[in-house]
């Protein structure tokens, strides 16, 4: 292998390296403007209408996150530990942000204080569900043919 063709392969593996951790940065941080973005529902829903308006936020956010993640992975061609590390952060975040919204739904006098734990974990398994929805399909090779038909070129 030439020196030039080293060169280009290793600058390839580098910039794969930077889309990759570009885009688990973002998933990171989107995940944590999301957290903030449920603080008016924890504090103006309770009971049974919270959690449906969790299970439909991360599981929009969760669809969408798994789609980006899945991208990065095709161009980087890495594995993405991040389907395991964004949702225990999830997890950790949602866990902390439903504790102080509980401190400051007290402070206001709401009677809104809810589970924290309990939110955090209907969170995480909404937030996650579409990632294996989408690793059963491809178990069973329903992903793959439908993909290969949305990329063909049509010059082939």
């Amino acid at each position: 292998m030439s020196q030039l063709t080293q060169t280009h392969t290793a600058l390839i593996h580098f910039l794969d390296s930077i889309v990759y951790w570009t885009g688990v940065g973002l998933a990171i941080l989107a995940n944590f403007l999301l957290s903030v973005v449920l603080v008016p529902f924890l504090l103006a829903l309770k009971g049974v209408w919270l959690y449906p308006a969790i299970i439909f936020i991360a599981l929009s956010f969760g669809t969408v996150i798994d789609a980006v993640l899945r991208m990065v992975q095709r161009i980087s061609q890495q594995q993405v530990i991040a389907e395991l590390f964004i949702p225990i952060l999830a997890l950790i975040n949602i866990y902390i942000i439903a504790g102080l919204t509980n401190t400051l739904s007290v402070k206001i006098g709401l009677d809104t204080v809810h589970n924290a734990w309990l939110i955090s974990l209907v969170y995480v398994f909404a937030f996650s569900l579409p990632h294996f929805v989408v690793l059963g399909m491809n178990q069973k090779n329903v992903v793959q043919p439908i993909a290969a038909t949305i990329n063909k070129n049509p010059k082939q």
